[in-house]
C-alpha cells in the first residue's frame, strides 16, 4: 500500500538517487558487478521515520528505502537504506543528494563467491526474460539545434537492424563500421538486450577502453534515459577481466559468475592455448571493439577458437598500416559523410601554420592556439587543447614553451615514459578543468572519451590516413554546450600520402577530405571482403589471405557466353598437380589455386630427383568486356592452354603493338628496361638497355624499319580515383606506379597486393586501355621522359624543385649540401 495513502503527512518530492548494487566483488582476482538500480532522478514519496531520525520513502514502482545520517544496521522495515550526511530535513536531503553525497547502505551488495552457480544462473534467466521485447529503436529527434525526444541515432538503430538481419541467415564474422562518436558502444548494448545475449565476451585493445565499455555494459548505457529501454529491464552482471585466471576451473568459476564479460586481448593472450579455447566455449558471442587490431597474430589464433559462434566487430576505421585483411563481412557501413550531414560530426575549421623553421613555427601554433582558445572562451564554449608531437623529446620542449607563454591554462604534459600516477594526474587536471591544454606524442589512448577537446595543434602530422582519421574524431564529438572543431596545424610537407599532401594544403576543407579519404579506404576493405568471403571453398594449408601476388596478368579475348572456372585442371601442364583449390568466388569470377610443378633437372640425365616449384595462379573473366585475365607465380607460363579451357578454344592472346596502350595515363614515365628486337638478320637479334638514361634508344625507332620494341619498364605517376559510398569518383590522387609490358602478352608492375579486389580493378584498368583503339603507341612513347646529363646549370633557369633519385632517399649516410654552405666552408646536417 502507497505511503501517502497510509500517511496524510507524505511529502511528494524529486531526488537524485545514487547508483545501487545488487552484487560486488572478485572472483579470481578480477572484479564484477551487477546494478540492482542505476543513478536516477526519481520522485519519492516521503514521511519521517517513526523515531524521528530520518524518513521512509517510496517510488512510484513500491520501492521503499530509509534515509538516515548515521550507520545502522537495521532496514528500519524497508527495502534499502540511504545515508545522508544532513538528513535534518527534506530540503536538506534534496540538497545532499543533488550533490551526490549520498551512499547505499543496506542491503550490502552479494558477493560473488557467496552466491551459488545454481543461483546465479537463475539470476541470469531471470535478467535476460526482462530483456524479453524491452528494446524499443526510438529514434531520437530534434527541433533546430533542440533535442524534443531522445533516443538512439540514426546509424545505431542501422546497425542493430543490419545485425538482426544477418544473424538471421548466418553466424559468419561480421563488421560494423561507425565513425568516432556515433555510438558503437550503445550499439553493443543494444543487441546485448535485444537479442537478449546469454554470455557475451567483449575484447578491446586497452586497459583504458576495458574500463570504459566495461562501465557503460554495467550500466547499460544511456539506453533507459533515451527510452529506449523498459524501466522493468535488470542489468547484467559484468566481469572486468584483467587477471588471466591459470586453470580451466578458475576460469569456469570466472565465466559461471558473470553474464557480461570485458577484456583485452592482452589479457587473453596471457592464456594458453588451452584455457582461451574454453574461454571461448564458455561463451555464446563475441564482441571486438576497435577491431582494425583483429589483423593481429594473437587476436586471429583466438577468434578462430569461435567457430560458428557469432562474432562482430566495431570499428571506425576499416583498415590497418599494415595492410592486413580486417576478415568479416561488412554488415554496416555509416559512412562520416553522413554523419556530418546527420549533424553527428562538429564541422572542423583549419588553421594552416608555416614558420621559418621549425622552432618558429611551434611559437606561430602556439600564438594561434592562444588566440582560438580565448575566442572559443568569450563565446561561451569552455574548450580544451591538445597539442601533437612525434617524440617525447619534442614533447617535453613543446611542453615548456606552452608553460611560458600560456601559463594561465596550466599546459600539462603525458607521454609513455611518464609513471602512471602522473599521466592519472595530468588528465585529472584536463577533465576538472583545472588545465586547458595537455601535451602529448600521440593520442591519450583509444576510446579515450573528452568531448570537451575541441582545439588539436599539430606540431607533427601522422603519417597514416587511418591515424589522422581517428585522431580527427576525437574533437568533433557533438554536444549541446560546444562549439565546431578547430585544427591548427604545420603545414611543411614531410614525406606523407599524396592524400594527406592534399589535407594538408593551405586552403584544404577538411570536412571534405576525411569523409572522402575515410569512404575510399573503407568501400577498398569492403570490396576485398566481398572478395575473401565469396568463395565457396577456402584452402586448409596456405590462407588466401596470405597471398599477394604481384599486379601482373596475361590478357586473352574470348567469344564465351560463360566461363568454366572448374575445368581448371585439365588446362595445368602433366607435370604440374593442384594441392589447393581451385576456389571459385561465382560473383566475383575469380578463381585461385595453388600448383605443385616438377621438371627434371637440366645438368643431368638421371629422371630423379626432381625440381619442385610451386606456384598460384588467378583467373578472373569480366563478362562485360569478354576479356580474360590469367596471374601466375610461373612467369615462364604463357597460360595458353588453361585460357582454352576456361573461357574456349577460340581464345586470343592480346600482344604485339596493342599492348603498348597500358602506358596510356602515365605521367613523367622514366624508362629502366627497354629490349628492342632486329627485324633483319645481324649478329645482333635482340638488345636490351637498363638504366636512367635509356629513352634516347627510342629516338632511333621512328622510320627504322630494322628495330622493333618488343618491352619496356618505367615508373611514372597515374591518377587514382576515389568513389564514394554512392559509387560517385569524389577524389583523384597522383600515385607513383611501375608499369612493364611485352609483345609477348605480359604486363606486370612492381607492386604486389594482399587484396583480390585490388587485382581485378587493376585488371579492369588494363583492360579499358588495351581496348581503347584511340590510344597509339607513337603517342604514348612520346611522353616517356628523356634524361640529359647537364655539364652546368643553365643560365636563364632557376631550379624550384630537385628529384633526388630513390638512392639518396633510401640511404641514411647520404648527405646532400647546400651549394652555399660548401662555398662558404659551412657543413649542413
Amino acid at each position: 500500500m502507497p505511503i501517502d495513502s497510509l500517511d496524510l503527512f507524505a511529502k511528494k518530492i524529486m531526488l537524485v538517487l545514487p547508483q545501487r548494487l545488487s552484487l560486488f566483488g572478485r572472483v579470481e582476482n578480477n572484479l564484477l558487478t551487477k546494478i540492482a538500480s542505476p543513478a536516477q532522478n526519481v520522485e519519492v514519496s516521503c514521511s519521517e521515520l517513526p523515531n524521528g531520525k530520518g524518513f521512509k520513502c517510496q517510488t512510484a514502482d513500491g520501492f521503499t528505502f530509509a534515509i538516515v545520517d548515521r550507520n545502522t544496521t537495521s532496514l528500519h522495515g524497508c527495502d534499502a537504506v540511504l545515508k545522508v550526511d544532513d538528513a535534518t530535513t527534506l530540503e536538506a536531503v534534496e540538497a545532499e543528494l543533488a550533490k551526490r553525497n549520498g551512499k547505499w547502505l543496506l542491503p550490502k551488495p552479494l558477493k560473488p563467491t557467496d552466491l551459488p552457480r545454481d543461483d546465479a544462473t537463475r539470476i541470469f534467466e531471470t535478467v535476460r526474460s526482462s530483456w524479453l521485447d524491452a528494446l524499443v529503436l526510438n529514434e531520437e529527434r530534434y527541433e533546430r539545434a533542440k533535442l524534443v525526444r531522445p533516443g538512439l541515432r540514426v546509424p545505431q538503430i542501422g546497425a542493430v537492424n543490419a545485425v538482426r538481419a544477418h544473424w538471421s541467415v548466418s553466424s559468419k564474422p561480421a563488421t560494423i563500421v561507425l565513425p568516432t562518436g556515433t555510438g558503437k558502444t550503445e550499439t553493443m548494448l543494444a543487441l546485448l538486450v535485444s537479442e537478449r545475449i546469454e554470455k557475451l565476451l567483449v575484447i578491446v585493445p586497452t586497459d583504458q577502453l576495458r574500463l570504459q565499455i566495461a562501465g557503460k555494459f554495467i550500466s547499460l548505457g544511456i539506453l533507459k534515459d533515451a527510452g529506449c529501454l523498459a524501466p522493468s529491464a535488470l542489468h547484467p552482471t559484468v566481469a572486468l577481466l584483467k587477471s588471466a585466471p591459470k586453470t580451466a576451473e578458475a576460469l569456469g568459476r570466472l565465466l559461471a559468475s558473470a553474464q557480461v564479460v570485458v577484456t583485452t586481448m592482452k589479457a587473453v593472450g596471457g592464456m594458453t592455448q588451452e584455457l582461451q579455447a574454453h574461454l571461448a566455449h564458455g561463451v555464446s558471442h563475441l564482441f571486438v571493439d576497435e577491431a582494425h587490431h583483429i589483423a593481429a597474430k594473437t587476436w586471429r589464433l583466438f577468434k578462430l577458437q569461435f567457430g560458428d559462434k557469432p562474432v562482430l566487430q566495431f570499428t571506425a576505421t576499416p583498415y590497418r598500416r599494415d595492410g592486413k585483411r580486417l576478415d568479416g563481412k561488412f554488415i554496416y557501413v555509416y559512412p562520416l559523410r553522413r554523419a556530418q550531414a546527420d549533424g553527428l560530426f562538429k564541422p572542423i575549421h583549419y588553421v594552416p601554420v608555416h614558420g621559418n623553421d621549425e622552432n618558429d613555427t611551434d611559437l606561430k601554433i602556439i600564438e594561434r592556439v592562444a588566440e582560438q582558445l580565448t575566442s572559443d572562451l568569450e563565446g561561451g564554449f569552455h574548450h580544451l587543447v591538445m597539442a601533437r608531437t612525434r617524440t617525447v623529446d619534442r614533447a617535453i620542449e613543446l611542453h615548456a614553451m606552452y608553460q611560458a607563454r600560456l601559463p594561465e591554462h596550466s599546459p600539462q604534459l603525458i607521454h609513455s615514459e611518464m609513471a602512471g600516477s602522473q599521466r592519472a594526474q595530468a588528465l585529472r587536471a584536463l577533465r576538472d578543468g583545472r588545465s586547458r591544454i595537455i601535451v602529448c606524442v600521440d593520442m591519450l589512448g583509444e576510446g579515450f572519451d573528452l568531448p570537451d577537446l575541441k582545439i588539436a595543434a599539430l606540431h607533427d602530422k601522422h603519417r597514416s590516413e587511418a591515424i589522422t582519421i581517428q585522431f580527427v574524431g576525437r574533437f568533433t564529438r557533438v554536444r549541446q554546450d560546444l562549439g565546431d572543431a578547430t585544427i591548427i596545424a604545420n603545414v611543411s610537407i614531410g614525406d606523407v600520402s599524396e592524400r594527406l599532401r592534399a589535407l594538408y594544403a593551405e586552403d584544404a576543407d577538411w570536412n571534405h577530405i576525411l569523409s572522402v579519404t575515410g569512404a575510399a579506404r573503407t568501400e577498398r576493405e569492403r570490396k576485398r571482403e566481398e572478395i575473401y568471403t565469396g568463395f565457396s571453398d577456402l584452402p586448409e594449408e596456405i590462407p588466401l589471405e596470405t597471398f599477394e601476388p604481384r599486379l601482373s596478368t596475361v590478357v586473352f579475348k574470348t567469344n564465351c557466353e560463360e566461363w568454366s572456372p572448374d575445368t581448371a585442371a585439365e588446362g595445368i601442364g602433366k607435370n604440374s598437380t593442384i594441392i589447393e583449390g581451385p576456389f571459385i568466388n561465382d560473383e566475383g569470377r575469380l578463381l585461385v589455386f595453388v600448383t605443385r610443378d616438377e621438371e627434371k633437372l637440366r645438368w643431368t640425365t638421371t629422371k630423379s630427383p626432381r625440381n619442385v616449384e610451386y606456384n598460384m595462379v588467378m583467373a578472373h573473366w569480366d563478362a562485360e568486356t569478354s576479356l580474360l585475365y590469367i596471374n601466375g607465380s610461373n612467369l615462364k607460363d604463357p597460360h595458353t592452354e588453361l585460357a582454352k579451357k576456361l573461357a574456349g578454344e577460340d581464345v586470343a592472346k592480346i600482344g604485339g603493338d596493342q599492348i603498348f596502350r597500358v602506358l596510356q595515363g602515365f605521367r613523367r614515365l622514366l624508362l629502366m628496361n627497354l629490349g628492342l628486337s632486329e627485324t633483319q638478320r645481324k649478329p645482333v637479334r635482340y638488345s636490351m638497355f637498363m638504366g636512367s638514361d635509356i629513352a634516347e634508344q627510342l629516338e632511333t625507332l621512328p622510320g627504322n624499319r630494322t628495330r622493333t620494341l618488343t618491352n619496356l619498364f618505367g615508373q611514372g605517376y597515374i591518377d587514382v580515383d576515389d568513389y564514394d559510398d554512392q559509387g560517385n569518383v569524389v577524389g583523384t590522387w597522383p600515385t607513383k606506379s611501375t608499369i612493364g609490358c611485352s609483345t609477348r602478352g605480359k604486363i606486370w608492375s612492381y607492386q604486389s597486393t594482399n587484396s583480390f579486389s585490388e587485382w581485378i580493378e587493376w585488371c579492369h584498368g588494363v583492360g579499358q586501355r588495351l581496348l581503347n583503339d584511340g590510344i597509339t603507341s607513337e603517342t604514348i612513347l612520346r611522353n616517356v621522359v628523356r634524361p640529359k646529363t647537364l655539364e652546368a646549370l643553365p643560365p636563364d633557369k632557376v631550379p624550384i624543385a630537385i628529384a633526388w633519385p630513390e638512392r639518396f632517399l633510401q640511404e641514411s649516410e647520404e648527405r646532400i649540401e647546400p651549394l652555399a654552405s660548401i662555398c662558404s666552408g659551412r657543413s649542413a646536417a
